[in-house]
This record gives C-alpha cells, structure tokens and sequence, in this order.
C-alpha cells in the first residue's frame, strides 16, 4: 500500500503544498529553504495518517481559518484530515468513495501504531532499539532475560557471602599443630585428678598409720625396758601396754596387708599438666574446625557462582543463535543485551548515514502493509547515501519522503517557496 498523492493547504508553513508519485516514485526528496516548509510537509502527513496528538497549539496557517491534508493511497483509499478553528476532523473512504468506519483505528492498524520517521528508532536508547528489533523478529526473550535477572542477582549474593566468608577466614588460620579429631572434655581429666588424689591420700594415711604405729612399738619398747626394773611395782602396767602393743601391731599388719593390695603412688603432675594444656588444645582444635568450615565454604560458593555464570553464558548463547537464525532487515546489522550494533560497532558510534540507513531499513521492515517513511535530515546523506536509501525503498516497494535543502537532479523532487510547492521528476 503506497501513497501516490497528497495536498496540504494552509497548515503550519504551508499555504498549498501538492505531490504526485508514481510507482516507481520510491525515494523523494522535499527540499527548500529553511523556513519555507519543507519540514512541515512532512509533519503534516504524519498528521494526517498518526493522529493530532503531536500535532502544534494553532495548526491552522496564519490568516486561514481552516486547512486541511488529503493524501491518496494506490488501492484506492483516501485519508482526508480537516483543521477548523473548533476542532479536527478526519474522513477515510475506501475505492468506492464509501467512508471507512473506525478511522483511526484503521490507519493505526496499518501503521502498527510506529511512526513515520525512521530517526524515531535512532532516537531511542539502546534496551529500546534491542526491544523494538525483537519485536521485529518476532523473538521473546522474556523468561530468559527473567532468569538471567534471577541469576544475576543470585550471584552477586553468592559473591557478598563469598567475599563475608574470605574476610573471615583471614581472621582465622588454620593451626598447623596436630590435633585430636573433636574437642576433649575437661570433666573426664578432672575426675581421673580427684581420683589419683585419693589414692594417693588413701596411701599416705596408711603409711602415716605404719609410721606412727612403729613409733608407738619402739616407745613400748623403751617403756618396757623401764618397767622390767620396777616389775613388782608396774606389772600391771606392764600387761596393759603388752596389750596395746599386740593391738597395734595387729593394725599394722592390717594395714600392710592393705597397702600391698593398692596400686602403686600415682605421679599427679602429668594430670595437672595436661589439664592446663587442655583448654588451650580445645581451642586450637575449635580454631581448626573453623577454618575448615569456611574453607568449605568458600568452595561451595565459588562452585555456585561457576554454575550461575554458566548458566548466564548459555542464555547468552542461547540469544545469539536466535538472533543469528534471524533474518535481520540489514546486512551486517547484529544486537545483544547492551545494544544494537553496525558493522561489529555500536550504533549511537557509526555514522549518520549509517545510522539513517540502519534505521531506515528497520523501519520499513517492520511496514509490510503501509509503505510510507518521512525522513528528516537528508542534508546528512550525501549522493551514495541518497543511492543506497533509493535501493532500500525500491527494493522494500515503499515511498520515502526525504527533507533536504536541495535536490540532486536526478530525484523526483517537491520544491517548497514560502509555504508553496512546484514538483520536478517522478508522476506529475
């Protein structure tokens, strides 16, 4: 579907502005002066087709009280916009000069709702022009841009613990002592203490006993010795002290008998040793644990930050054989999620003609029914860019037309004086 006509008469700079195009009329130039409407020839054709949503405070040309646009499709159907002091109006009739119903609606159909200026797709920022060329495609990166979200994220938590478990296992080395395999408890070591220690005292009673019984013996002895001499006198006494005498000696037996049964004496010092050392070894030991555990640590986190990056590389390369099956509108035309890029650089770097092309061809790409683009800024394309923008539109079947101060001669081209077009080239 392509324009072969419009008519502008008193809106914005222009006082009458016509153009007819043949089928073979693919790129056209609306050259000027500035000021003098070449511009506004454009903007009011888009008016006409888009909507008034962009369009100035007071349309109408000044001394006019109304204007309007026509502009006439190659399948017959005829788009009319009417600017009045009161309001807009719009009419589409189809071949058969019936009015179309739901106007607006139709023409936004046609359209898709993008507009007509191919700058519109430079202007937008990089995640734009990667969204609107998916669109284009007909790829949905959706859930995989999602999980490379919940990746990401998931990551830089990974590296926050990662770097948490680093720090604290720098605060934390490894003993290089060896050491039990789990920690010792103080209880068993104190109970072996207190039990040693009564042995021992059970030992140093029964050869205190022995000693002083031994004692009591040799006094008995002397005692006798003394008494024998005073045997009338101290017989009694001699008996009574035979007595004790047998009773202790009794008793030491006893407690020889006893103390052949006991173990021999326990050295307590290696226990008392041991049990200063044994807290700090516990300590050492706690200590080891540790640096073993963040050292785990740190090695669970790396493997899952591996796997996320992984996973994020091949979501990548899932992407880049989608866009790489893609048939993208421009030789040499290639994105990823940081933008769009020309020739391996990214777009916004390229230059202008560059960018107008690659833009160009986007746009007429993503028009497979209304084959219309207004091009501003053709001042920027020299004659091989103007060759290369004429190849486009013949090859796409579509009109381009394209602002700029003059003509090159060999274009069909609409001449704008003071708000007052004369056509040269192409149908007239």
């Amino acid at each position: 579907m392509k324009l072969v006509s419009f008519e502008i008469a008193n809106l914005m700079r222009i006082r009458l502005a016509e153009g007819t195009l043949g089928q073979k009329d693919n790129l056209v130039l609306v050259t000027g002066k500035n000021g003098h409407g070449k511009t506004a020839v454009l903007k009011v054709v888009e008016l006409a087709l888009a909507g008034t949503r962009g369009a100035p405070a007071e349309p109408i040309h000044e001394g006019a009280d109304k204007g309007h646009v026509v502009c006439r499709f190659d399948d017959g159907m005829t788009v009319r916009r009417t600017f009045t002091e009161t309001g807009t109006y719009l009419k589409v009739t189809d071949e058969s000069d019936v009015p179309v119903p739901n106007a607006q609606a139709l023409l936004n159909k046609l359209r898709k709702n993008l507009g007509f200026n191919p700058l519109d797709f430079e202007r937008q920022a990089p995640d734009e022009q990667v969204a609107t060329l998916q669109a284009l495609l007909g790829l949905d990166f959706t859930e995989l841009d999602r999980e490379a979200e919940r990746i990401y994220a998931n990551r830089t938590l990974l590296g926050r613990d990662l770097k948490a478990a680093q720090g604290a296992a720098a605060h934390c080395p490894m003993p290089e002592a060896e050491l039990p395999e789990a920690e010792q408890s103080s209880a068993d070591v104190v109970d072996e203490v207190k039990a040693a220690q009564e042995h021992n005292a059970r030992i140093g009673s029964v050869e205190s006993g022995i000693a002083g019984a031994q004692q009591s013996i040799a006094l008995c002895d002397k005692n006798i010795e003394a008494l024998r001499k005073q045997v009338e006198d101290l017989q009694k006494r001699i008996k009574h002290e035979l007595g004790g005498r047998e009773t202790f000696a009794a008793g030491v037996a006893r407690m020889e008998a006893e103390l052949l049964r006991l173990e021999p004496p326990v050295d307590v010092q290696p226990l008392m040793n041991r049990l200063t050392t044994l807290e700090a070894t516990n300590r050492s030991i706690r200590q080891r644990d540790q640096a073993a555990a963040f050292a785990q640590r740190m090695v669970n986190l790396e493997k899952q930050i591996d796997a996320a990056t992984n996973r994020l590389e091949v979501i990548e390369a899932e992407k880049a054989a989608a866009i790489g099956d893609a048939k993208l509108p421009v030789k040499g035309l290639s994105f990823d999620s940081t933008g769009v890029r020309f020739q391996g650089k990214p777009l916004d770097q390229c230059s202008t003609r560059e960018r107008l092309c690659v833009s160009t061809a986007i746009a007429l790409a993503s028009r497979p029914e209304l084959k219309l683009l207004l091009v501003e800024r053709g001042n920027d394309l020299d004659d091989d860019g103007l060759a290369i923008m004429a190849k486009m539109a013949d090859k796409a079947g579509a009109t381009i037309l394209l602002e700029r101060i003059a003509g090159n001669g060999e274009l069909p081209e609409i001449h704008l004086v003071d708000g007052v077009s004369t056509q040269t080239g192409g149908a007239q």
